[in-house]
């Protein structure tokens, strides 16, 4: 896509942290090197204007109602908690002549509601792009499943299948982060549909090159109130964990990400360190020997593999978690099937440092093909 005029509307990008918000960036950043952009978001912090990611974008930014009357504004005009809200962005696009431009991209299904005006314009000239970060309906299934309160929070948010349907079959065009969600979700109608796998333009931080650079340290990075993730960490320190500290009672678990659950926070002892809301996981991934991605359920694609490889740090993680990677070099022993086979990769991986210096070395020449659309 190269010399179109574009409106993008999503609700977070910025602080980019959290996969959501670096995938969001590294779209924006794509399609900013050869197309005229324009950027409607919520949020007034200014520092995304001097991010070197956004310097090609034209960005508004409206101001986002924060607290409990935010809360209640959501039920009352989205009956769900998932959409954001903004009397700004919808007055703005009531006003704006939507037809100048070639495309409008609809980002997550958090900006369904305060886009709804725009599935009335003409089509012949402007078509619209709904980029689904998840398949949503699944995740929430998958969440209330699990939780004990589920009559409750399913009052709150059981319109999610129905606003994701009404999201697809508006949109003429259908963005996914990989192959399987784009089969789940795309309708007949729908035309040029297209998987854009994950990228954002990291530099490679994490450099060993001495066959003995073992810290002893082994990191989770993520959202730690997303549900996905706090399952998988869970899981990890439940019935992983202690098979590693049977072989080696040195190792430290660091567990890093944005606004951690209480069940997260209450995992911190001696050999498992929380850390909440940092401004940057670089630090982390310099002192780590290994990235930890032990989730096996939720939808999309996990952004965390990229940053993992892209910064120079070796992972081991469960096989459903290389959905949009398969032009990746991933297999055994950075890709595992179960409990022991991960818990043996990681002695395996800490005990013989080269293993992962080759891993990232393959695989580096390989991610470029992610930076196109």
């Amino acid at each position: 896509m190269q010399n179109k005029k574009i409106l993008f509307i999503s609700t977070n990008i910025y602080p980019i942290v959290g996969g959501d918000t670096i995938y969001t960036a590294g779209l924006i950043y794509r399609l900013s090197q050869k197309n005229n952009l324009r950027v409607l978001t919520l949020g007034r912090n200014k520092n995304f204007v001097n991010h070197p990611i956004y310097k090609n974008v034209e960005i508004i930014s409206f101001s986002k109602l924060t607290g409990l009357f935010y809360k209640i504004i959501k039920l009352l005009f989205n009956n769900s908690l998932l959409q954001e809200y903004s009397f700004g962005i919808k007055n703005f696009l009531k006003n704006e002549k939507l037809n100048i431009y070639d495309y409008i991209i609809l980002d997550h299904l958090r900006c369904y509601s305060i886009s709804k005006n725009i599935f009335k314009i003409d089509r012949t000239k402007t078509k619209i792009i709904y980029v689904a970060h998840n398949v949503e309906s699944i995740n929430q299934a998958e969440k209330l499943q699990a939780l004990s309160k589920k009559k409750f929070l399913s009052k709150l948010s059981n319109n999610v299948h129905s606003i994701e349907q009404k999201m697809i079959n508006s949109c003429d065009s259908i963005w996914t982060l990989n192959k399987d969600d784009l089969r789940i979700i795309t309708k007949s109608h729908h035309i040029n549909n297209k998987v854009i796998k994950p990228y954002f333009p990291w530099k490679r931080i994490k450099f060993n090159n001495k066959k003995n650079c073992v810290t002893k340290e082994i990191l989770i990075l993520g959202s730690l109130n997303w549900y996905p993730n706090i399952k998988g960490v869970l899981h990890f320190v439940n019935d992983i964990f202690p098979l590693i500290l049977n072989k080696n009672n040195s190792i430290v678990l660091n567990i890093v990400g944005q606004n951690p659950s209480s069940e997260i926070m209450d995992l911190a002892n001696d050999r498992i360190n929380i850390y909440s809301n940092v401004e940057s996981v670089d630090p982390y991934i310099l002192r780590s020997d290994l990235l930890i991605i032990p989730n096996r359920s939720g939808t999309g694609s996990k952004i965390k593999v990229l940053e993992s490889i892209m910064k120079g740090l070796p992972l081991v993680m469960y096989k459903e978690n290389i959905t949009g990677y398969e032009n990746l070099n991933l297999s055994s022993p950075f890709v595992v099937e179960d409990i022991k086979q991960f818990s043996e990769s990681i002695i395996l991986l800490l005990n013989n440092p080269r293993f992962g210096i080759d891993f990232i070395k393959k695989n580096l020449k390989l991610i470029n093909n992610n930076s196109k659309i």
